[in-house]
């Protein structure tokens, strides 16, 4: 028996391709399965918001903290992002 349902690929493409996935379809004419090679990235386009200053994420989290509603859970939550 034979094995010729592969692919082969080189490590240089697989760094390229790091999150490409296989998927093996059902054998129907011939007695081999047809093989798709898909990218399981996204690509949402440019992000919308970034931080720039590195300090940023410590002020988020001193303001974050320094406020304190009354409420449970997602009250809070909702009270700290207003």
């Amino acid at each position: 028996m034979s094995r010729l349902d592969r692919v082969l690929v080189s490590r240089e493409w697989l760094n390229l391709w790091s999150t490409c996935k296989r998927y093996v379809q059902t054998r129907q004419v011939l007695d081999h399965c047809v093989i798709i090679v898909k990218s399981t990235s996204v690509d949402w386009g440019p992000r919308a918001f970034r931080t720039l200053d590195t300090g940023f994420v410590d002020l988020v989290k001193s303001k974050w903290n320094s406020y304190s509603p009354g409420g449970e859970g997602m009250v809070k939550c909702k009270e700290n992002l207003k």
